[in-house]
This record gives structure tokens, C-alpha cells and sequence, in this order.
């Protein structure tokens, strides 16, 4: 149970990166195309231009970063989740065997945590 508790507060810790990257990656998509058109017309220096240019590139290949990072955390945890599963269902199974062969009944055996 902790296990899934942890996971799925990585995901969400994913997301929340992913949606401030992509506000950081609009903004710097509004400064390049805004400065893109004020080179156009030489009213800033084309060096600002060029750093807002990288700036907005470097941005996305965050964003892009940043989905793979889930892609891949997605495919994790599903892998995890399959691995718990198949380990419950073991337990049970042991535990099943094991009351069977000591004659307890499941009602009458008490477990704890």
C-alpha cells in the first residue's frame, strides 16, 4: 500500500513539473515570436533575439524532457503495480497452502500487520 501511495505521489510531482514547465515554455514562446517580430523591423538587437530564441528552444526540449520522464515513470509503474499483484496473489496462495496443511481454518487464524 505505501508503495502505491509513493508512486502515485511521484506522478503527481511529474505533473505539477510538467505544468510549470509548460507555463515557462509559453512565456518564452511569447518573448521569442514577440522579439522575432521586433528584429524583423530592427528595433531590438539581434543578439536579445537569439537568446530568446534559445531560451524558448531550450524550453522545449524541457517539456520534451519532462514527457518522457512520465512516459517512461508510467511504464514503471505499471511494471510495479503488475509485480505487487502477482506478490499478493503468491501470499495468499502460501498462506491458503499453509492453513490447509495446519488444519486452521482462515477464520479462526489472525494476522498482523
Amino acid at each position: 500500500r505505501n508503495t502505491r501511495i509513493s508512486m502515485e505521489q511521484e506522478r503527481l510531482q511529474l505533473k505539477q513539473e510538467r505544468i510549470g514547465l509548460n507555463k515557462e515554455l509559453i512565456g518564452k514562446q511569447r518573448r521569442y515570436e514577440q522579439y522575432k517580430r521586433l528584429v524583423n523591423e530592427q528595433l531590438i538587437a539581434r543578439e536579445d533575439y537569439r537568446q530568446a530564441e534559445e531560451e524558448y528552444i531550450a524550453a522545449k526540449e524541457q517539456l520534451a524532457v519532462i514527457d518522457e520522464r512520465i512516459r517512461q515513470d508510467h511504464i514503471f509503474r505499471e511494471s510495479q503495480i503488475g509485480s505487487l499483484d502477482e506478490n499478493i496473489r503468491n501470499m495468499k496462495r502460501s498462506l491458503a497452502l499453509a492453513l490447509r496443511r495446519t488444519g486452521t481454518s482462515r477464520t479462526s487464524c489472525r494476522l498482523y500487520p
